[in-house]
């Protein structure tokens, strides 16, 4: 077990002290953006006064550094990792085979170390550790309704999803809206606090510092609407340029030879995001209409610490984003239009005391979407559970 010692817990810390395991079937840490999330949350339910640890299975990652540096971790909580077989690369077999595995460790240990609530994103594991009779709280963000989704909707003792459109799909399918709350996902709003100047992040991170900059964090693919905006890329005059933040770097050498007037800097550490975003004029949300996830159930992280940089944001004109944001906020553009979005850029660069206001407004809005805030109404949520 490893145990990671940040900082202590907060100030108003509840009387009441919930007991709560964190089941995440992940690698960890992780460079994906369910990593932070999940540790941010397990810290949040730490640093409101709970007494909290996470269970990961013993899969391999290429990450060295620890969990605390790595997410930035101002609070601690013990992580235990337990066995199963890391067959995930073998494809939907081998995924199936790692996590039936995972949960029954997860089983063995219930019967040990009990908990107030065991909390778990991954349907397949909670759907197993229901037939076993552990109570489970599924956080479920992507509309999940296959067998091992419908039975985990059904039997879990409550639901927290990221989306009114989530809670929409499951109520749709017959669950309680009694029992789902809505949680968006969160942000650490002291990320501003250490933002860069622009011209100290554009020399770290090498960008023109003439440059008009507008830049896009998180993962590449068509699920993530990086398709429209490579396309938007090419209708923008030369003097601004597109920069691009994720990804490993396996896919830098053909992203570079296909879209030579864009800038790839590969993937960041979680910890670089708020410096790394005052880099930018502009921040882009490229989200897609095509993907259901994307457009109605999804709540990017992204978004949140765009929130917080006041730099100004062009969005996708879809559902999930919309519950958000709003006109006082952001730039729309209609989804999945390349011409639009360039047109959008260019209008942030046109009007600036528009864009000024409407980074100020989104910054003093996702106030609301903090870590902590959003672990207390989930614990209100699950109290009585």
């Amino acid at each position: 077990m490893d145990a990671y010692h940040v900082a202590g817990v907060g100030k108003g810390v509840r009387c009441f002290v919930m007991k709560i395991t964190y089941i995440a079937n992940i690698r960890f840490p992780t460079e994906r953006a369910h990593g932070v999330q999940i540790a941010k949350t397990c810290e949040a339910f730490v640093h409101i006064g709970n007494e909290v640890a996470l269970w990961v299975p013993r899969r391999h990652t290429n990450i060295s550094e620890d969990p605390a540096s790595y997410y930035g971790l101002r609070a601690s909580f013990p992580v235990r990792r337990l066995f199963t077989i890391d067959s995930v690369a073998w494809g939907r077999v081998g995924f199936f085979l790692e996590s039936t595995l995972f949960a029954l460790s997860v089983f063995v240990e219930t019967r040990r170390a009990k908990a107030d609530i065991y909390y778990c994103r991954d349907e397949i594991v909670v759907a197993i550790l229901n037939l076993f009779g552990v109570p489970v709280v599924w956080e479920s963000h992507t509309g999940a309704w296959g067998l091992f989704g419908k039975f985990a909707a059904q039997r879990a003792r409550r639901m927290v999803v990221i989306s009114n459109g989530l809670k929409e799909f499951y109520v749709e399918k017959g669950i309680a809206a009694s029992k789902i709350l809505v949680a968006p996902d969160g942000v650490d709003l002291d990320v501003s606090e250490i933002l860069n100047s622009k011209e100290s992040a554009r020399t770290r991170l090498a960008i023109p510092l003439d440059a008009k900059v507008a830049l896009y964090v998180g993962g590449i693919g068509k699920e993530k609407g990086t398709d429209v905006m490579f396309a938007a890329a090419e209708r923008l005059p030369r003097e601004i340029t597109m920069v691009i933040i994720g990804d490993g770097q396996e896919k830098l050498g053909s992203l570079k030879e296909r879209f030579p007037r864009m800038l790839f800097l590969g993937s960041r550490p979680y910890r670089e995001l708020g410096s790394n975003l005052a880099a930018a004029d502009v921040l882009v949300l490229p989200s897609t209409a095509l993907n259901v996830v994307s457009a109605r159930f999804t709540s990017p992280l992204k978004l949140f610490a765009y929130m917080t940089s006041q730099v100004p944001i062009v969005a996708s004109d879809v559902p999930s984003i919309r519950e958000i944001l709003d006109d006082d906020t952001t730039f729309w553009f209609r989804a999945d239009d390349p011409a639009d979005l360039a047109s959008a850029i260019r209008r942030v660069f046109d009007e600036p005391e528009l864009a000024a206001h409407k980074g100020l407004r989104a910054l003093q809005e996702v106030r609301q979407y903090a870590w902590d805030v959003r672990a207390k109404r989930i614990v209100a949520f699950l109290e009585h559970v």
